[in-house]
């Protein structure tokens, strides 16, 4: 332990002189000696830790260094890294299953800035992928999928390190390796058909231990790192496999996907992420207000209601309305419900319905009156 502290802090000192001796502009023919002998010795260390990566980032200490490398290596020696985890002695199997190294895995994704090594990783992760899921180290996806889609990062690493086509097989790798690995290895007495429409359902529950014959429960098992893979998706290019899935959910499977904590999430970034698509979000969200009356009683459904109100139009909000006027008075005995009631209004709208539509249309006026001087305010700053 003690000997891993004392490399940590010897080869911080050592990146750090490195850097700053670049940094510098040193006239003396002395100081630049110096500065060209600590490139030297940097590019050494770099090199026999290199070597090394596999060994370091199996060790609770190790792996710190390893996390380090990673973020101050040259793009030249980037490669020599990923073929040093996927070509280990110890097998990438052993390096995903580590509590140390796995970690590091997420590090060299998210340091990647060349999309051909993106693309190298991204097919022996997902050559790995059952194994993740077994050793319980879903987090590796949940890094792979952000770093897939964030569109700033295309935008900034296509054209010098690589293209958009390549980023775009990224995400296809990806996607097909995860309908691959349910496809075969889904929750035992489904059939094909289930495993296919209910894809979001065992990518939300994610681990095989979360699965159920009972494809209820099963979505009762949806986790954080299943959410966020979800939540991701919604940005890759070709997000028809996410879109079709959530068509397919029954209304008993939807609503229970909207009162899970994290499938809440997730159905949020959907509808932000998707409604421009009309021939998705159209039939998706009136499969989300034929369920409204039961979403708005449960604690995280009424969430997910209360974002819907916001997000839609006045027309939509109106059906909502329509909707909600049979279970008023469940709304009014229900701790979640009575949250809801002062939004619907619904008596007011009850007793006038020009009048109600006439109240919101002031209320929507005076947020966008808001938006307004806020974004005035921040342009004078």
């Amino acid at each position: 332990m003690f000997s891993g502290v004392i490399l940590l802090q010897a080869l911080l000192a050592t990146l750090v002189a490195y850097r700053t001796s670049k940094l510098q502009n040193d006239e003396s023919s002395r100081s630049k000696k110096k500065s060209s002998d600590s490139a030297a010795v940097s590019i050494q260390l770099f090199d026999k830790l290199s070597k090394k990566f596999a060994i370091l980032s199996l060790d609770v200490y190790g792996s710190r260094v390893a996390e380090l490398l990673i973020a101050l290596a040259p793009s030249a020696l980037y490669l020599e890294l990923i073929d040093t985890v996927c070509g280990s002695e110890f097998g990438m199997d052993e390096i995903i299953q580590n509590n140390n190294a796995h970690h590091v895995l997420i590090k060299l994704v998210e340091f990647c800035t060349d999309i051909p090594l993106l693309l190298v990783l991204t097919k022996a992760l997902c050559e790995k992928l059952d194994v993740i899921l077994s050793s319980g180290h879903g987090m590796i996806l949940v890094g792979l999928s952000k770093k897939l889609s964030d569109g700033d990062q295309k935008k900034a690493m296509c054209g010098r390190h690589g293209s958009a086509s390549e980023w775009n097989q990224c995400q296809s790798l990806f996607v097909t390796a995860l309908k691959k690995s349910y496809g075969e290895h889904g929750p035992q007495g489904w059939t094909d058909d289930q495993k296919r429409d209910y894809f979001v359902v065992v990518v939300g529950a994610l681990y095989p231990k979360n699965f159920r014959k009972d494809p209820k429960i099963t979505t009762q098992n949806i986790c954080m790192p299943g959410s966020q893979i979800i939540q991701a998706l919604c940005h890759f290019k070709e997000n028809s496999v996410i879109n079709n899935s959530f068509l397919k959910l029954t209304p008993e499977l939807l609503l229970e996907y909207c009162s899970n904590v994290f499938g809440s999430f997730a159905v949020e970034k959907l509808l932000s992420t998707q409604k421009g698509q009309k021939n998705f979000y159209q039939p998706f969200l009136k499969s989300l207000i034929d369920i409204a009356p039961e979403l708005a009683l449960t604690k995280f459904g009424s969430r997910t209601f209360d974002f819907i109100w916001k997000s839609v139009d006045l027309k939509t909000r109106e059906l909502l309305v329509e909707k909600m006027l049979p279970v008023e008075p469940k709304l009014r005995t229900n701790e979640f419900g009575r949250f809801l009631l002062g939004k619907l209004n619904l008596g007011f709208y009850r007793r006038s319905a020009d009048a109600w539509r006439t109240q919101q249309m002031a209320f929507e006026k005076q947020k966008a009156d808001l938006r307004t001087i806020l974004e005035m305010s921040g342009k004078k700053k």
